[in-house]
Protein backbone atom coordinates (compact mmCIF):
# COMPACT_ATOMS: atom_id res chain seq x y z
CA UNK A 1 0.00 0.00 0.00
CA UNK A 2 1.47 3.35 -1.04
CA UNK A 3 -0.57 5.72 0.58
CA UNK A 4 -3.90 5.04 2.89
CA UNK A 5 -6.66 7.49 2.04
CA UNK A 6 -9.44 6.93 4.17
CA UNK A 7 -11.29 3.91 6.41
CA UNK A 8 -15.01 4.13 5.77
CA UNK A 9 -17.13 3.25 9.19
CA UNK A 10 -18.21 -0.09 7.54
CA UNK A 11 -13.51 -0.53 8.44
CA UNK A 12 -13.36 -0.58 4.47
CA UNK A 13 -9.67 1.28 3.53
CA UNK A 14 -9.62 3.00 0.21
CA UNK A 15 -6.04 3.81 -1.04
CA UNK A 16 -2.96 4.34 -3.75
CA UNK A 17 -1.41 0.91 -4.40
CA UNK A 18 1.31 -0.98 -6.47
CA UNK A 19 0.85 -3.41 -8.23
CA UNK A 20 3.67 -5.95 -9.98
CA UNK A 21 4.69 -5.46 -13.19
CA UNK A 22 5.92 -8.82 -14.80
CA UNK A 23 7.79 -7.36 -17.93
CA UNK A 24 9.64 -5.10 -15.69
CA UNK A 25 10.20 -7.19 -12.59
CA UNK A 26 8.86 -3.88 -10.41
CA UNK A 27 6.53 -2.50 -8.34
CA UNK A 28 4.15 -0.14 -9.88
CA UNK A 29 1.61 2.72 -8.68
CA UNK A 30 -1.26 1.45 -9.91
CA UNK A 31 -2.58 4.76 -12.01
CA UNK A 32 -6.25 5.14 -13.81
CA UNK A 33 -6.24 5.23 -17.90
CA UNK A 34 -4.21 8.40 -18.18
CA UNK A 35 -1.23 7.06 -17.08
CA UNK A 36 -0.41 9.28 -14.43
CA UNK A 37 -3.36 10.15 -11.83
CA UNK A 38 -3.24 7.13 -8.88
CA UNK A 39 -6.23 4.98 -9.14
CA UNK A 40 -7.90 4.79 -5.49
CA UNK A 41 -8.56 1.21 -4.64
CA UNK A 42 -10.56 -0.23 -2.24
CA UNK A 43 -9.67 -3.10 0.16
CA UNK A 44 -11.17 -5.13 2.81
CA UNK A 45 -11.05 -4.98 6.83
CA UNK A 46 -7.18 -4.83 7.98
CA UNK A 47 -8.86 -7.49 10.45
CA UNK A 48 -9.45 -9.80 7.90
CA UNK A 49 -7.68 -12.53 6.98
CA UNK A 50 -7.12 -14.40 3.48
CA UNK A 51 -9.53 -17.34 4.94
CA UNK A 52 -12.21 -14.90 6.04
CA UNK A 53 -12.16 -12.78 2.78
CA UNK A 54 -12.53 -16.14 0.97
CA UNK A 55 -15.75 -17.06 2.98
CA UNK A 56 -17.00 -13.20 2.92
CA UNK A 57 -17.01 -13.11 -0.70
CA UNK A 58 -17.52 -16.83 -1.15
CA UNK A 59 -21.38 -16.58 0.45
CA UNK A 60 -22.11 -13.25 -1.72
CA UNK A 61 -21.06 -14.53 -4.69
CA UNK A 62 -23.79 -17.16 -3.61
CA UNK A 63 -26.35 -14.93 -3.17
CA UNK A 64 -25.22 -12.55 -6.23
CA UNK A 65 -27.45 -10.49 -8.14
CA UNK A 66 -26.06 -9.32 -11.89
CA UNK A 67 -25.58 -6.10 -12.71
CA UNK A 68 -27.96 -4.54 -15.16
CA UNK A 69 -25.82 -1.97 -16.32
CA UNK A 70 -22.80 -3.89 -16.75
CA UNK A 71 -23.34 -7.34 -17.51
CA UNK A 72 -20.14 -8.92 -16.31
CA UNK A 73 -20.03 -7.47 -12.76
CA UNK A 74 -21.73 -9.29 -9.99
CA UNK A 75 -22.92 -7.60 -6.62
CA UNK A 76 -23.01 -8.89 -3.22
CA UNK A 77 -23.23 -8.65 0.04
CA UNK A 78 -21.08 -10.52 2.81
CA UNK A 79 -22.79 -12.21 5.55
CA UNK A 80 -20.42 -9.22 7.80
CA UNK A 81 -22.71 -6.54 6.34
CA UNK A 82 -20.05 -5.65 3.58
CA UNK A 83 -20.94 -5.04 -0.05
CA UNK A 84 -19.28 -5.89 -2.53
CA UNK A 85 -19.08 -6.03 -6.33
CA UNK A 86 -16.65 -8.40 -8.64
CA UNK A 87 -16.33 -9.75 -12.35
CA UNK A 88 -18.38 -12.53 -13.25
CA UNK A 89 -15.68 -14.71 -14.70
CA UNK A 90 -14.51 -17.10 -12.10
CA UNK A 91 -11.48 -16.80 -9.90
CA UNK A 92 -11.31 -12.98 -11.29
CA UNK A 93 -11.02 -9.73 -8.98
CA UNK A 94 -13.88 -9.20 -6.37
CA UNK A 95 -13.56 -5.80 -4.09
CA UNK A 96 -15.47 -3.66 -1.60
CA UNK A 97 -17.70 -1.24 -1.79
CA UNK A 98 -17.24 2.31 0.79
Amino acid sequence: MEHLHSVSSNGVRTADISVFDQNTNQWKLKVKRDGITPQETTLFLESWTESRIIVEVDIAYKNRIISQTRRNIWKGTTPSGIKVEGYIALNTTVFPLQ
